[in-house]
């Protein structure tokens, strides 16, 4: 077992003293790796109570420079996620960060009843041939960027996580998850626009990536085609002459 050393996550850095402390790791599997860091699946133990969690760690080569840059990407993450959250943009539910600001601790995705796909997840599942529930989905997701597009955000690609039942229903759930390429902007009227066109082509750029893994090949093409006109029409009610950017 791999002892926490009284080691306290919070849910504010300017209220340290509201903490929760887990007295040992019981079992811990990697869920995915990306540049910046690694997540775990892990089971923390509190006295006689257990409860599975998902902790990123950045990655440090444990030098004072790259402990230093490993609590900023923490920080980073963790200031951006409250914007976020404030925002009503769907995001995890909880987020606590590490007293010594090099780790996260955050709700897990993954569970008995759930999957939670990634961009850069290693887990796998029984691919679908539909989607009972896509335009409800993408009118989540158009809901999503409106929030989005009012708090000055930013939302990249890489951002938006997947939620699939595993009783083999073909309902999709989704959240924002990943924090690292969330940019914030005053939107002012004459940039609006290319904001609204980020935002949109990002979502796009996800789902396509997503129904890409989810769905059997045969039918990935004819979804591909639906969210583009779902959202296509969406960006053209609000931008004079849409057109999806294709590096979002």
């Amino acid at each position: 077992m791999e002892k926490f050393s009284g080691k306290k996550f919070i849910k504010d850095i300017n209220k340290p003293e509201n903490g929760f402390v887990p007295d040992q790791i019981i079992n811990k599997r990697s869920l995915g790796k990306g540049g910046y860091g690694q997540v775990f699946e892990v089971e923390l133990k509190k006295d006689s109570h257990s409860k599975n969690f998902a902790l990123k760690k950045f990655n440090t080569d444990h030098t004072e420079r790259g402990n230093e840059i490993a609590r900023l990407f923490t920080e980073r993450d963790f200031q951006t996620y409250k914007k976020v959250k404030e925002a009503g943009i769907k995001v995890f539910t909880t987020l606590r960060i590490s007293e010594n600001h090099q780790e996260l601790l955050m709700t897990l995705g993954t569970t008995e009843d759930f999957t939670l796909i990634s961009k850069d997840s290693h887990i796998t599942w029984e691919k679908v041939n539909k989607i009972t529930n896509l335009e409800i989905l993408l009118s989540q997701i158009q809901n999503n960027i409106l929030k989005a597009m009012k708090a000055g955000i930013t939302l990249p690609n890489d951002g938006y996580f997947f939620v699939i039942e595993n009783s083999h229903s073909t309902d999709v759930d989704f959240l924002v998850g990943d924090y690292g390429g969330v940019s914030f902007d005053t939107i002012k009227k004459n940039n609006a626009d290319i904001y609204f066109i980020q935002n949109i082509s990002g979502a796009r750029t996800a789902l396509n990536r997503f129904l890409e893994s989810y769905m059997i090949k045969e039918k990935v093409e004819e979804y591909k085609e639906l969210v583009d006109n779902n959202l296509k029409k969406f960006g053209e009610e609000h931008v004079s002459g849409f057109e999806f950017n294709k590096y979002a």
